[in-house]
């Protein structure tokens, strides 16, 4: 004899998942019914549609004895919406056709249909179990134990639908005659998580012998129950339960020593000691949402959330915060996340939950970057599990082809290349995945290489050890730039589920081939003819720099440079410095140490992705000085003209205004882009390009990105010339000082972690403009956003001051940081020692009444 069979509705909800998992055990043949696909059990008939669809209900109904109907709203709401499923919607089926067609989304009432037969019993069905709520009585005061028989005191709309339930089966019952078990459901959680759960914990075992019990039960007429497990501490009475048979086996008191050492006791007033309800007393009434045209499908709820500490918001636009954050632990694929998020949860962690769930990483300049955790707002497998299958399904509307993924040392780095890869896969794309952590120049050198569609690079750059990234690039090997970056973030958002994103195990992970023909073509920029003599100390600063660059360097013919032993390993942890970017005070402190000992004539150093390239120099006296990335780009400039370098040269418009001159002296052509390389690599026919912010593009037909490999090769190999001639880079910088002006560049950085004083800066900035700046007037005032020159529109400013000066002010696109660039052109007269001093105190002043007129001193 096959076993009886259940419809269960809202089948892919926390609680609905446990009972289409459960009740097979318990002799039950389970049919899941929801708008999304519950998860896959043995024997299990998944149906997906509309619960509250006359047809789909009909249809799942078919041969079942039971129906547990989870499919409502469930959480508070604006009243129209509570109203629509429990209340509006049961009138509008009293007042229907006799032909019993379900004219509304009538949650409730499409199981208790008004006109005998109903929709339970026209389908032979005659017991209906009701998912209600404690919060049906939630005013009601604590007491040492509550029965059922208390008055409703509903402390929500959202309590308020669950009262209109229980009074549409008694209705039921008392009219038609079916059996309605109205199931008061606590808190239900794999493990209480707070003081408050330690009285309404259910456990998904005992979840389902309740279940199980009231759908066998002989004597069952009508009845609610307290959906709660056999809890020491419990508030409610289990007896009415146990009437039916319901015999609980788990005890929140288990977990209770751990959740008191990790949770405040609270207060003797606080709701939480007060009402049964807790803090759901102190919620605000949900306010209506903006109307919608058309029906609108009811989506089913994860669980009840942990309540927050009394005063603390409880529901918003998106929800209530602990709800949302108890979604996303259902669906995180990453234990160490979900550790670290339960943890949150258990210590009520409001603030801390707050900024990881109430905004998200957005998807632009760099792609995604972040902080590494759980929530929307960091990085994680589940972010970076939607970001896979967005760029997948934009790549797919453009006609699909490979991808190939490269990722760093950075934590979580390989997790993250190894997600995407599945994704893609699954996504019927051709995935390859590099051979080991590798700088991000490989990656965008394998884009072009392979013919890809796109290349992934899991990195966050010289970020702190706490982030990590997804810089995305397209087929041409440059980074993402609009509206490509605005179609991936759409297609992002459009993900749904998870559980629904198809991943595939057919990629491949490439073997060194790709490597070496990445050092072939950064070894045949420099001349094999030129003499090699140089001391060299490098440092890949705890990066994926050390390897490549040292296989780079001796297929070009260079004697090896001394690693700083302290940072040649990556190290994710980057524990020699505070901030990985060696453009940070003291990041490069144990390089120029080294470089002292060994006297040696050049310093090198790569960010931990080694797409930048910092040089340091000697200036006599054992001394060596950081050259800005504006000096280092205007050499490379000089070197790649001087080998006759044909096409545009291009810099940011951050960057020094003296590449310009070195162009327009070689009658090549010059430009001027947005800040970022993905809009330097946009530019036609470059032939190199460069930023302030140590990135420099010398190989573009190869990688099309800054590389901070090949620049620091050539770097190396016009050092060398220099020595042989008994020169060096800075004669160089002086012969440029004497023929063009001293161009002094500086930038007023900022970090303001908090992003409004970001935006008040800037506010401040447009609705105030300085007259003068520096003691320099402000001869012109640009607004970046309203596109200057052609250029896109950008959030910044520019002035333009007398005297040849320029300062510009944006907001970081990578960090939480306002930054200022400078630049003063102080011509030589007669000596270049005091046109330098002038140019230094020109920048000061410069910064002074900048940081005033921002407010940011």
């Amino acid at each position: 004899m096959s076993p009886p069979r259940v419809l269960v509705t809202g089948a892919a909800g926390e609680v609905g998942s446990a009972l289409v998992a459960g009740l097979p055990s318990a002799g039950w043949s389970v049919v899941a019914l929801d708008l999304a696909a519950a998860p896959a059990v043995p024997g299990v008939q998944v149906v997906l549609g509309d619960a509250f669809s006359a047809e789909v209900l009909d249809a799942a109904l078919a041969g079942c004895v039971a129906v547990v109907h989870l499919a409502a709203v469930a959480r508070e709401a604006p009243v129209e919406d509570i109203a629509e499923s429990h209340v509006v919607g049961t009138a509008r089926v009293l007042a229907a056709h006799p032909k019993l067609r379900v004219i509304a989304r009538v949650g409730v009432a499409a199981f208790l249909d008004a006109f005998p037969p109903g929709a339970a019993q026209r389908n032979g069905v005659g017991r209906v179990v009701l998912a209600s709520s404690n919060h049906a009585v939630g005013f009601t005061p604590r007491a040492e134990l509550v029965g059922v028989d208390v008055r409703p005191r509903p402390d929500t709309f959202y309590g308020v639908g669950k009262v209109a339930t229980e009074a549409l089966g008694s209705l039921y019952a008392d009219r038609y005659g079916t059996r309605v078990a109205c199931l008061r459901i606590g808190t239900f959680l794999d493990r209480p998580a707070t003081r408050r759960h330690l009285s309404t914990w259910l456990s998904p075992g005992d979840l389902v012998r309740l279940v199980d019990a009231v759908l066998r039960a002989d004597q069952l007429q009508y009845a609610v129950v307290y959906g709660i497990s056999a809890n020491t501490r419990r508030w409610w009475d289990l007896g009415p339960g146990r009437a039916l048979g319901y015999e609980p086996r788990d005890d929140a008191e288990a977990y209770a020593e751990q959740v008191i050492a990790t949770t405040a006791e609270p207060a003797a007033d606080d709701p939480e000691e007060v009402y049964l309800g807790g803090a759901f007393t102190t919620a605000e009434p949900a306010e209506p949402a903006a109307a919608v045209p058309g029906p609108q499908p009811v989506r089913t709820p994860a669980r009840e959330p942990a309540s927050p500490p009394a005063g603390a918001p409880v529901a918003d636009a998106g929800g209530d915060l602990f709800a949302r954050a108890w979604a996303w632990l259902a669906e995180d694929p990453d234990e160490d996340t979900r550790t670290e998020l339960e943890a949150l949860l258990v210590g009520d962690e409001v603030e801390e939950l707050a900024d990881r769930f109430d905004g998200r990483l957005e998807f632009g300049t760099a792609g995604l970057r972040g902080a590494l955790g759980a929530g929307p707002n960091r990085m994680n497998r589940a972010v970076v599990i939607r970001a896979a299958a967005g760029l997948a399904a934009h790549l797919r509307r453009l006609g699909g082809g490979a991808v190939v993924v490269g990722y760093d040392a950075r934590h979580k780095s390989d997790v993250f290349a190894r997600d995407t890869a599945e994704v893609a896969a699954g996504a019927g794309l051709a995935a390859m995945v590099l051979p080991r952590p590798l700088p991000t120049p490989v990656l965008a050198f394998a884009v072009r290489h392979l013919g890809c569609a796109a290349g992934v690079m899991v990195t966050a750059s010289h970020n702190p050890p706490r982030d990590n990234g997804y810089k995305v690039y397209l087929g041409g090997g440059s980074q993402i730039a609009p509206p490509a970056d605005r179609d991936i973030s759409a297609a992002i958002d459009a993900v749904g589920p998870l559980a629904g994103v198809a991943r595939g195990q057919e990629w491949l992970t490439l073997g060194e081939e790709v490597v070496d023909s990445y050092l072939d073509r950064v070894a045949a920029l420099v001349d094999p003819s030129e003499l090699r003599d140089l001391r060299m100390v490098y440092t890949p600063m705890h990066g994926v720099g050390r390897d490549v660059l040292l296989s780079a360097f001796e297929r070009g013919g260079f004697p090896p440079p001394m690693v700083v032993p302290a940072q040649g390993d990556p190290d994710p942890d980057f524990p020699t410095v505070a901030f990985p970017n060696p453009e940070e005070p003291g990041a490069m402190d144990l390089a120029l140490a080294a470089a002292r000992e060994a006297a040696a004539d050049l310093v090198l150093a790569n960010d931990p992705d080694a797409d930048r390239c910092a040089v340091a120099i000697p200036t006599g006296g054992g001394d060596y000085r950081l050259l800005r990335g504006d000096e280092v780009g205007a050499l490379l400039g000089v070197h790649l003209l001087r080998r006759g370098a044909r096409g545009t040269f291009a810099t940011s418009i951050v960057s020094s205004s003296l590449l310009g001159k070195l162009a327009a002296d070689a009658g090549v052509a010059y430009a001027q882009t947005l800040t970022g390389f993905k809009w330097i690599a946009q530019v036609p026919d470059l032939a190199y390009g460069y930023e302030e912010a140590l990135g420099y593009c010398v190989d573009p037909e190869s990688v099309l990105d800054k590389d901070g490999i090949s620049a620091a090769l050539l770097i190396a190999e016009m050092a060398a010339q220099l020595k042989a001639q008994g020169r060096v880079l800075t004669d160089e910088l002086d012969d440029l000082a004497r023929r063009y002006g001293v161009h002094a560049t500086d930038q007023l950085s900022v970090r303001l972690p908090d992003l409004s004083q970001i935006a008040a800066a800037m506010s401040r900035l447009r609705s105030a403009p300085p007259a003068s700046l520096g003691g320099r007037s402000v001869q012109q005032v640009e607004d970046l956003a309203d596109g200057v020159g052609g250029l896109p529109p950008t959030d910044g400013l520019r002035y333009r001051l007398d005297g040849a000066a320029r300062v510009i002010v944006r907001p970081s696109g990578t960090e939480p940081k306002l930054k200022c660039y400078l630049e003063v052109v102080v011509p030589v007269a007669s000596s270049l020692t005091a046109a330098r001093e002038a140019a230094a105190e020109r920048i000061e002043a410069l910064k002074a009444d900048l940081s005033a007129a921002a407010g940011i001193g």
